[in-house]
């Protein structure tokens, strides 16, 4: 895969990623913070009924105007809170719907108090509103407390749906910090490892060419624009060493060339020499009159490919220009010329004054087919040099003659003419703070005759001002002494190369400081989060000792108040009973059918009572307390037989502990006769060595735990358990009974 494309791949794929990361994190704030909400307006609902109780009872007493109107500014407030509550889970909705339910009732109950009772202090101490007063305050008791309870769970499932959405909030944070560890290793994997490694590589390889190894092959094992470009410069050294197998060969190539050219020139004056004898010369001689009329043409001249010549004929139309503009300047001209797809030298000396010319002619094809392939190779080792940025350089030190490839004059920004041709004109283009460093280099290498140094150094482009950064190896060349004579080296622009590094590198810092803030912000808020978890189930805790304490003072008025006046009026009314007993009338007859109703209300009373705070758990303790309620508990159902262990003595269990247990016992034996379907259950309370251990096993239906976690019973046991400091442990299995196990640390 092509650098470029991989690269434009990873980003745009870290970029996706990241952005649908991102827009769930957001999202997921969002919706924590919605959830926070209504955690809040469920809290606020659940105050707000409760102090919807304390003002109505404060009503019912003394029915002041002013009481009347705190409750109603109280509820209009309560009723905005109640309609601001707006969640999404089905099972927050239905609390939801019983919450706006009992609040209406509320309010209906409460206005038809205020209907009825229709003044402030009228007849407060009469029997019929006493009786009402009572009614009363056990209706709006009802609605309150259901008001209290729907708004506690909801705010309970809040309070979980908050909890999912910050460890989903965690989660994405995480992941966040994992891509950008994943983008920095893989812009090390594509930088390092695939471009800068692969460059390294191609640079040694390079030198090694410059060298003037040309057996060197760069390895290019990859399909991208290095391995396109290792591919190039193995290319141009094939083509390099066709035409010339090294530099010195090169070099001998050229003292050939001036060779050939001195052997030309021989050649002609050979060639003035054999125009004497011009039948016997094996290169094409014809004399031909201004015009353009052959008058003679030698033997050669109507043999070689591409002359044709034919006495008394005009002269084939390529030489016919020459021969016109020879005639006109009155001087010898010469011009290589095309024939028939073969290159010749033509030259022509005129004779102005005879009116005709002579026309020499030599085949020179091999020789320019020649010059073509070292112009083409010298053109493609320019090319390769312009696309790796690398030139090449030779000093004469015998003559300071120094000279550069076509690629240093654009790494360096000058033009041919502007360079002066010695060591101090290449000093002058080298940075002012880097020139000491640069020939310290070069002249050190030389003085203590080392065969080659390195450096890496900046340069100011002449034209434009541009800091350039550059690479530059060189090797010294030896006479037969010894003694160094010409110093060869090779300039690698390497700015992009270094401005990748730096780009890199910066990247890399920024990505370091951004995972350790993003780091740091984890653990503030992780600390943050526990703060409130601690501050949460202390609050729970409260709450939990606030209900019963207040459970234990509505038992206690229950007890006092309503249990009371049914008893007095049972009494009443069998006293009226007995004085009509021996006259007995209408009256009488309706009194005594009153007795059984009245009956059932203490009864039930009685029920409420020891439902919300069984008076013998402050009066006799928890293990009589326990014995009372498996005995009532298996009147109510006959067909639950109950297998109850006490191992411990009352003074073993601290006092704080006592309801907790109760509580605990009370829901377990609940769910039991609700679901179970059991006909037996072991209840054991026992002490174990330090700690105490309630066990409740039945032989019921059992369940999943895995699907029935939710279950509001076995929410509010584990939570009572682990508020009160001890564990909570459900086993069930479906046709094989539950066991519940909590424990407790003393």
């Amino acid at each position: 895969m092509r650098i470029r494309t991989q690269f434009i791949i990873t980003i745009l794929l870290f970029g996706i990623i990241l952005v649908v990361i991102a827009a769930s994190a957001i999202i997921t704030h969002q919706k924590l913070e919605k959830a926070s909400q209504q955690e809040n307006l469920a809290a606020n609902i659940a105050q707000g009924a409760s102090e919807l109780s304390y003002l109505s009872n404060d009503y019912l007493i003394y029915r002041e105007s002013q009481q009347l109107s705190r409750w109603q500014l109280r509820f209009a407030s309560f009723s905005n809170e109640v309609t601001s509550l707006n969640v999404e889970k089905p099972e927050q909705q239905v609390l939801i719907r019983n919450i706006r339910a009992n609040e209406q009732r509320l309010k209906q109950v409460f206005d038809s108090v205020v209907s009825a009772i229709g003044g402030p202090s009228q007849n407060r101490s009469t029997a019929l509103d006493l009786a009402f007063l009572q009614v009363s305050w056990s209706r709006m008791a009802v609605q309150s407390q259901g008001l209290v309870s729907d708004a506690s769970r909801l705010s309970q499932l809040l309070h979980q749906q908050m909890d999912q959405l910050t460890g989903t909030r965690t989660v994405l944070m995480y992941v966040m910090v994992g891509l950008f560890g994943a983008l920095l290793l893989a812009s090390y994997m594509l930088t390092y490892r695939r471009i800068l490694k692969s460059i390294a590589t191609l640079q040694a390889g390079a030198a090694v060419i410059g060298s003037g190894n040309l057996d060197f092959i760069i390895e290019g094992k990859r399909n991208d624009e290095i391995g396109d470009l290792s591919h190039v410069l193995n290319q141009m050294t094939i083509n390099l060493k066709t035409v010339t197998a090294s530099k010195a060969d090169l070099e001998r190539e050229v003292v050939e060339r001036k060779r050939a050219e001195e052997a030309l020139l021989e050649t002609h004056e050979r060639a003035v020499w054999l125009s004497r004898f011009p039948d016997q010369n094996p290169n094409p001689i014809i004399r031909a009159s201004a015009d353009g009329t052959v008058l003679y043409c030698n033997p050669a001249s109507a043999k070689l490919h591409g002359w044709t010549c034919e006495v008394g004929q005009l002269l084939q139309n390529e030489l016919l220009p020459l021969l016109g503009r020879a005639m006109a300047e009155g001087k010898e001209v010469q011009e290589d010329l095309l024939l028939a797809g073969r290159f010749y030298v033509v030259w022509i000396a005129p004779f102005p004054e005879e009116r005709y010319a002579n026309i020499y002619g030599r085949d020179i094809t091999e020789r320019k087919r020649a010059e073509e392939a070292l112009r083409q190779s010298e053109q493609r080792l320019s090319r390769a040099q312009e696309i790796a940025h690398l030139g090449s350089w030779e000093l004469d030190l015998i003559n300071n003659r120094l000279t550069w490839s076509d690629e240093v004059y654009r790494i360096f920004g000058l033009q041919p003419q502007e360079f002066g041709a010695t060591y101090e004109a290449f000093l002058e283009a080298v940075h002012p703070d880097d020139r000491a460093a640069v020939d310290a280099a070069y002249s050190g290498s030389v003085r203590e005759g080392r065969d080659a140094y390195e450096i890496e150094h900046r340069m100011i482009r002449k034209s434009t001002g541009e800091i350039r950064i550059v690479h530059e190896r060189c090797e010294h060349i030896r006479n037969a002494s010894g003694r160094i004579i010409r110093s060869i080296g090779m300039v690698h622009d390497i700015t992009e190369r270094k401005q990748a590094e730096e780009g890199l590198r910066q990247r890399t810092f920024d990505l370091q400081r951004l995972t350790e803030t993003l780091e740091q912000r984890v653990q503030e808020r992780t600390v943050d989060l526990e703060k409130a978890n601690e501050a949460l189930r202390n609050l729970s805790s409260r709450l939990m000792s606030v209900q019963e304490d207040e459970r234990k003072r509505i038992a206690g008025e229950l007890h006092d108040t309503i249990g009371s006046c049914l008893s007095g009026v049972k009494f009443k009314i069998e006293n009226v009973l007995q004085q009509v007993g021996k006259a007995p009338t209408v009256v009488g007859e309706s009194l005594s059918t009153i007795i059984p109703v009245i009956q059932e209300g203490i009864e039930e009373c009685r029920r409420m009572q020891q439902d919300l705070r069984p008076s013998m758990l402050d009066d006799l303790g928890l293990l009589p307390t326990l014995s009372w309620f498996c005995r009532r508990y298996q009147t109510i159902y006959t067909g639950i037989k109950i297998d109850l262990e006490q191992t411990l003595e009352e003074s073993d269990i601290p006092n704080s502990l006592k309801i907790v247990i109760y509580r605990v016992t009370q829901e377990g034996m609940n769910n039991i006769a609700k679901h179970s379907k059991a006909d037996l259950v072991h209840l054991s309370l026992r002490k174990m060595e330090s700690s105490i251990e309630l066990s409740i096993e039945d032989n019921g239906a059992g369940f999943n735990p895995q699907t029935i976690k939710q279950r509001l019973g076995l929410m509010n046991m584990r939570e009572r358990t682990e508020l009160s400091g001890g564990t909570f442990e459900v086993k069930s299995t479906i046709g094989k009974g539950t066991t519940i196990r909590t424990e407790w640390t003393i």
